[in-house]
């Protein structure tokens, strides 16, 4: 069993990193969106793998249409380190995502972030 503590923060910085990070940068400026990437990321959309570099990645988010995206549910679980110092964050996230003007659709994503010791100023990036 995981102490509380590790919970409170996974849930705080899991909750922290949706609501006021990603789907905005998603909604709103889209070309920042690969800031929470590394060369090293897999995306997974629809089904379809999404890997290589950065700028592919970026590439790949600029051709998606424009979203607005409304969360309805948050679940956030720590990762116990398999590296000492390394932490990860299993986010899982629910809600409606309209794509230009079509009907809002159901939306289910899920992340795992993991530190990035190399970044102070992005402690957390998105690994998968």
């Amino acid at each position: 069993l995981l102490p509380s503590s590790l919970r409170k923060v996974a849930t705080r910085g899991g909750e922290t990193f949706v609501k006021e990070y990603y789907y905005k940068v998603f909604d709103r400026s889209r070309h920042d969106l690969f800031h929470f990437y590394r060369d090293s990321s897999l995306v997974l959309w629809n089904g379809n793998l999404k890997s290589g570099s950065v700028s592919s990645l970026r590439d790949f988010f600029l051709q998606l249409p424009t979203t607005s995206h409304f969360t309805s549910s948050i679940d956030c679980q720590p990762i116990p380190a398999s590296q000492p110092g390394c932490s990860s964050i299993l986010v899982a996230v629910a809600g409606t995502v309209k794509y230009d003007e079509a009907q809002p659709r159901p939306f289910m994503q899920t992340f795992v972030l993991t530190q990035d010791t190399s970044k102070e100023d992005r402690p957390y990036y998105i690994a998968l």
